[in-house]
């Protein structure tokens, strides 16, 4: 029986192909069904296959495969059949046949297992090192600082409307005087007045958890829910401090009123002092880190350098437009042209990247800060300026261009020239802050080292690459910069022999800062990720 046959080149008599020089041909043939006739094995019956590559030359053939190896320990093995029942008695070493190792999985991946545990082999001594003194590092901030920081939100202060009863309001904004059967929201003192057995008592609005209101029949309810232990999620620290556990607390107090008029307006107003009092308090919670920058100290005389037509990443006030960016004598200031200004201060700089357009289509300067910026009304620690060095999305239309359009060409063209230009001008623009700054020095990702993976506040799979002081992707917002010196110990999860995939997970020295994960990287990516923490003296479990 002939295998693996060419239907096009069968050498038999119907043949018509002419065969000419420069051909090569596979010659085989197969039998099946011999019998085995040596006393060791007589009676089984076993297959032959023999295939040799010819090569067809001017005055005749060449055998190819002349100086293959053809022993018959080289060329041969057994399969066993599960109807067989196995030889306990033969010695499978002595085997005239010899062994072959016959493998469950023939592809291309096939030695992944064998290669990562070779890396793991090498890299061991040094890991162990690395345990060794990151165990004596993590013993050592113990001791110095105790347990740590609590992570318990602090103790708030008593909020007080007003300090004497003679402070309490006699009449409304209109001028009428308070009734005690009505309902009254002060928004200057933040409080609300509720009548209690003929007497108005003021309760300030954060004691006042949620407010709802509900009608049935002719009457007209008002329910309001105070803050209060025990239930709701409300823990203690944020309960004054005059608040024990002996203490009485008032859950919920409902009003009803048959003309709704005063409970409609006291509901509407109690909302809004509510969502007014909320932004306040967030934004001062937003703003609690910020720390005041130096002034920047603008060059009066001589050349200022400046990048022209750049934007900026978060945009200020919301609105995208370019700007210029000027180099003064401590920091950056990047000017729109709306009047809205942005400065950096050089000492606020933790970290540098510049990245050019090799296979991206924007070309950026990004700044990792060591403390927050506000940036219109966002916070952030980190700032980037870029330039579109080509359109994100081109319009298909039905006209089908060619190859060799001259237009096409000379766009091409244009578009190679801009992303070298600003290239150059970005680059030039980092040397001088390089020079101007002393102790800043621009990284720039390694691409080669690059990898795919879905980053921790982004979904999208983008391109995570490593660089010399941390782990960046910095083309898709929100991005991804972790700085290499936060990080205490990595961690790869799902690596198991047969998933495409795994998860890194980046544990910070910040305990109370979240684990970072970066999800779907592939399997191929697993060693050099390995080899480059090991380089970087990080910790890596698996």
């Amino acid at each position: 029986v002939i295998e693996f046959r060419e239907p096009l080149f069968q050498l038999n008599s119907k043949t018509e192909a002419v065969v000419s020089a420069g051909m090569v041909f596979n010659v085989a043939v197969g039998f099946e069904k011999l019998v085995e006739k040596e006393l060791r094995d007589k009676g089984r019956n076993y297959a032959l296959f023999i295939a040799d590559t010819v090569l067809v030359g001017e005055s005749g053939a060449e055998v190819l495969t002349n100086h293959a190896q053809k022993e018959w320990t080289d060329v041969s093995y057994n399969l066993n059949d599960d109807d067989d029942e196995p030889d306990d008695t033969a010695d499978v070493s002595s085997s005239r046949r010899g062994n072959v190792e016959i493998l469950d999985s023939r592809t291309r991946g096939k030695n992944s297992q064998q290669k990562h545990q070779e890396t793991n082999d090498l890299l061991s001594a040094h890991q162990s090192k690395l345990e060794e003194t990151m165990r004596e590092e993590a013993l050592r901030r113990i001791a110095e600082n105790g347990n740590g920081p609590s992570d318990a939100p602090e103790q708030q202060s008593t909020p007080i409307a007003y300090r004497d009863p003679n402070q309490y309001p006699t009449s409304s904004s209109s001028g009428h005087s308070l009734k005690l059967n009505q309902t009254f929201v002060d928004g200057g003192k933040e409080a609300v007045l509720i009548p209690i057995f003929g007497r108005l008592v003021p309760f300030h609005i954060s004691t006042i958890k949620n407010v709802s209101k509900s009608e049935e029949g002719v009457w007209t309810f008002l329910r309001i829910n105070f803050v209060a232990p025990g239930g709701g999620g409300i823990a203690a620290q944020q309960l004054p401090p005059e608040a024990d556990g002996n203490s009485h607390f008032i859950r919920e107090i409902t009003l009803k009123a048959r003309v709704p008029t005063n409970l409609n307006n006291t509901f509407r107003l109690i909302r809004e002092l509510r969502k007014r009092v909320q932004a306040r308090e967030k934004q001062v919670a937003l703003e609690s880190d910020l720390v005041t920058q130096e002034p920047l100290q603008l060059i009066r005389t001589g050349k200022i350098h400046r990048l022209r037509d750049i934007s900026v990443r978060p945009s200020l006030g919301g609105k995208k437009g370019s700007g210029t960016l000027e180099l003064h004598a401590n920091g950056l200031r990047f000017m729109s042209p709306r009047g809205e200004s942005l400065d950096l201060n050089f000492k606020n700089i933790k970290l540098a990247f510049f990245q050019p357009a090799d296979k991206e289509i924007i070309v950026l300067m990004h700044f990792h800060l060591h403390n927050p910026i506000m940036m219109g009304k966002k916070k952030t620690k980190d700032v980037q300026f870029y330039v579109e060095v080509m359109e994100a999305s081109y319009a298909l239309d039905n006209h089908r261009r060619s190859g060799y359009d001259p237009d096409e060409l000379e766009e091409e063209q244009r578009e190679r020239a801009l992303r070298n230009r600003m290239n150059q001008e970005f680059q030039n623009f980092t040397r001088k802050v390089e020079e101007a700054a002393k102790d800043l020095e621009f990284d720039i990702p390694y691409r080669d080292l690059g990898f795919y993976g879905v980053p921790p506040h982004n979904r999208a799979n983008c391109f995570i690459m490593p660089a010399v002081n941390a782990l960046v992707e910095l083309v898709e917002p929100p991005w991804f910069v972790v700085p290499l010196n936060d990080i205490e110990v990595a961690h790869f999860e799902r690596v198991v022999y047969g998933l495409k995939n795994f998860d890194m997970v980046i544990v910070l020295k910040d305990f109370k800062e979240k684990p970072l994960h970066v999800n779907a990287i592939n399997t191929e990516h697993l060693d050099p990720l390995k080899t480059w923490l090991d380089s970087c003296n990080i910790k890596f479990y698996e």
